[in-house]
């Protein structure tokens, strides 16, 4: 928490932060400012209400969270499964070969952490549903219970009501070009409509999971977002959105840095390369 509160307070008194439809609508008309910049969560976290909310509050900053709407109300995304079971495994090594994977060693915080990465790594292109199944044995290995990461109903109306932006983000967070026949459409479209429902309002920002064009989603998925009545969509392609960019495939960038001159330093040079 502390480290996004200095970006906060960084980005508040440099940049000119706008919520991410109204960036929108100015991109479309060239009315951007200089040193634009709107703010997204992805996923659908419950740390974006309990840890961040308060302090975009603080700096009167706006940010949007796009939701994966199957996770709402409990449930676990496929990932945090794996991360959450292997950093409270009891072992000192699990053994994944019955489900085509290694035995890893887990006896230090470093090799949590690389077998974390690696099994990750290897199952995120895999079908959906082979890839929950894996997720969901490795799970079932580790016994201890693991606290409530997503967002509930209640708590997603909270953060609309306290002026946070909710985008969609399809319902189970799949790798959309590893899908069959109509189920990218019904991700799509079924993402919105049950956001729609529960926050009685328009959903109009879409973020395409994992974001990668071509290795994630691809020209027929963008045509879906489009045709479902989105009015943006946003990857995870590195850059900065300008008049030049698709509005349905605009980019964002992640600034990792550590220390607050580093930080400015990468975003004012992620601006400066689309001039």
């Amino acid at each position: 928490m502390e480290k996004f509160e200095w970006q906060m307070d960084l980005v508040s008194r440099y940049f000119n932060i706008m919520p991410l439809s109204e960036a929108v609508n100015r991109l479309r008309s060239s009315q951007l400012p200089s040193r634009a910049l709107s703010i997204t969560f992805d996923d659908g976290y419950r740390d974006n209400l309990t840890n961040a909310l308060p302090i975009l509050k603080k700096y009167s900053v706006p940010a949007t969270v796009f939701v994966s709407t199957g996770y709402l109300d409990g449930n676990t995304m496929w990932n945090d499964k794996i991360i959450e079971s292997i950093r409270l495994h009891s072992a000192d090594t699990i053994d994944l070969t019955s489900i085509g994977l290694s035995m890893y060693k887990v006896d230090t915080d470093k090799s949590r952490k690389n077998t974390t990465q690696e099994i990750i790594l290897s199952l995120k292109h895999l079908p959906q549903s082979e890839r929950e199944n894996k997720a969901d044995y490795i799970a079932s290995l580790t016994k201890a219970s693991y606290a409530r990461l997503m967002i509930s109903r209640d708590e997603l109306i909270e953060l609309n009501n306290n002026g946070v932006e909710i985008g969609a983000h399809t319902v189970s967070h799949p790798i959309l070009s590893k899908l069959e026949k109509d189920t990218p459409l019904s991700e799509i479209a079924n993402g919105k409509e049950m956001l729609e429902e529960i926050l009685k309002q328009d959903i109009t920002l879409f973020a395409y999971p994992n974001g990668r064009y071509l290795n994630d989603f691809n020209d027929d998925h963008v045509k879906m977002v489009r045709d479902c009545g989105y009015s943006a969509a946003f990857t995870t392609e590195m850059g900065v959105g300008s008049n030049k960019s698709d509005i349905f495939q605009l980019p964002r960038f992640r600034a990792w840095d550590t220390t607050e001159e580093k930080f400015l330093a990468r975003m004012m040079l992620m601006y400066l390369k689309e001039r």
